[in-house]
């Protein structure tokens, strides 16, 4: 998820620097009909559930595993307040960094992904190293910790400097990775046989999330500026 964002963050930076803006979603219409095709010749798997669920019962069911398991709503309510904090991060960047008094290029604004990327390369060396010899509480509690120092340092730096926004970047994307990887470990490991529907609530909440913070930062910038959006930000995650 983290990578499919900051991967679309690059590609959109570029195509709208050198090419008219609307070709980004041209071309992402042209890559959901490609996905169409692929998926659709995927071959068929037998099912976990043969003569249970259908379509309609499912959404029902995996809202009744959500409610009914506390350490899985625990952590999509984590997740939400997390990827809250990112989306609402790389959604206002843009307006930051093609301001004064940066002023940049819609392709030097993208490439403010890679930075993330990289961090998402390093992250399974951390996740072997650091986070399987923790207790997944300390691992989230710290990366909660992480992501609000990170937040509060780009509130206030954020626009007069640089180093603001990429300290900031660097600090909540690998916050979240970690945070991510602990969670699933627990979630995963609570009932094997609805592990799919537990990941989809997982989903959603993360989804959520996205939707939450690009909606409130983009509010919140236009009214206060950076300092004001990523203080309020701070504050909801905490």
């Amino acid at each position: 998820m983290y990578a499919g964002i900051l991967v679309g963050l690059v590609i959109s930076g570029l195509v709208a620097n050198y090419t008219d803006w609307r070709n980004i979603y041209r071309f992402a219409f042209g890559l959901q009909r490609i996905l169409f095709v692929f998926f659709w010749f995927m071959p068929d798997y037998p099912s976990k559930n043969p003569g249970g669920f259908n379509y309609l019962s499912i959404p029902a069911s995996i809202g009744l595993v959500a409610v009914s398991t506390p350490a899985l709503m625990q952590a999509c309510l984590i997740t939400f307040s997390m990827i809250a904090v990112f989306t609402s991060y790389w959604s206002k960047v843009s307006f930051l960094l093609s301001s004064p008094p940066y002023s940049y290029s819609s392709a030097v604004i993208g490439l403010f992904g890679l930075i993330s990327i990289l961090l998402i390369c390093v992250c399974p060396v951390y996740t072997r190293y650091v986070i399987n010899k923790m207790d997944p509480l300390i691992s989230v509690l710290s990366s909660l910790l992480v992501e609000l120092a990170g937040v509060a340092f780009g509130a206030f730096t954020g626009e007069p400097t640089v180093p603001g926004p990429v300290v900031q970047a660097v600090v909540i994307d690998f916050s979240n990775q970690a945070s991510n990887i602990a969670q699933r470990d627990v979630i995963y490991t609570i009932d094997p046989k609805v592990s799919s529907r537990m990941n989809t609530a997982y989903m959603v909440a993360g989804v959520s999330g996205q939707f939450a913070g690009t909606a409130v930062r983009n509010k919140l910038y236009a009214l206060g500026g950076s300092a004001v959006a990523c203080s309020t930000v701070s504050y909801v995650n905490g």
